[in-house]
């Protein structure tokens, strides 16, 4: 099952089981009566548009919302994603192609401090995670914006990716990965 930071087996080692993977025979009566009320009460798929050239996801979200949402922070999170069924459910699955295209652009203008400024989730676990955190690399990097570190990991050489990765929260991790095709992230773990 996806973890609750959204990357699902990504890094953990662990045997984790998309929604998209479950089969009749793994899910209870009960399990499955729990998806479809799930399912009924969730929001609808976010539609993403409007946005300006230079907007990122923080500025769109204060322009469309007149401040800070939660909800539609998770909801441009998970319109950038591949179509899950599982972020179908919990109402977070883009409204279709286009604003899955338009949601990944504004992850891709958005400045990595500024999604460690926003995490999707506050707890005891981020902020033991975020201290682990490489302090300089994190500084260095920190103005990148999401588009650039994608280009940045896949051109650096391979001794590069750990060290720099020492220094992104899981967060900036799960956006980033949002932003790459299925080959490039082959290409990026098999270094």
């Amino acid at each position: 099952m996806p973890n609750r930071r959204g990357v699902s087996g990504i890094g953990c080692g662990g045997v984790h089981r998309s929604a998209e993977t479950l089969t009749a025979e793994t899910l209870t009566a009960g399990t499955v009566r729990a998806l479809q009320t799930s399912a009924a009460a969730a929001p609808h798929a976010p539609s993403i548009d409007g946005i300006l050239p230079d907007d990122d996801v923080i500025s769109y979200i204060a322009r469309k919302s007149g401040g800070w949402s939660d909800t539609l922070y998770r909801q441009i999170l998970g319109a950038a994603n591949e179509f899950r069924e599982g972020d179908q459910i919990i109402g977070v699955a883009a409204a279709d192609e286009r604003s899955r295209i338009l949601a990944r652009q504004l992850l891709a203008n958005t400045r990595l401090e500024q999604i460690d400024q926003h995490p999707p989730f506050r707890d005891n676990l981020l902020r033991i995670l975020t201290d682990s955190l490489d302090q300089e690399i994190r500084q260095k990097y920190g103005q990148l914006t999401l588009g650039q570190l994608r280009q940045h990991l896949l051109v650096i050489p391979e001794a590069e990716v750990p060290r720099i990765c020492r220094g992104l929260s899981s967060d900036v991790i799960a956006c980033v990965v949002r932003l790459m095709s299925q080959a490039e992230l082959v290409a990026l773990g098999a270094r």
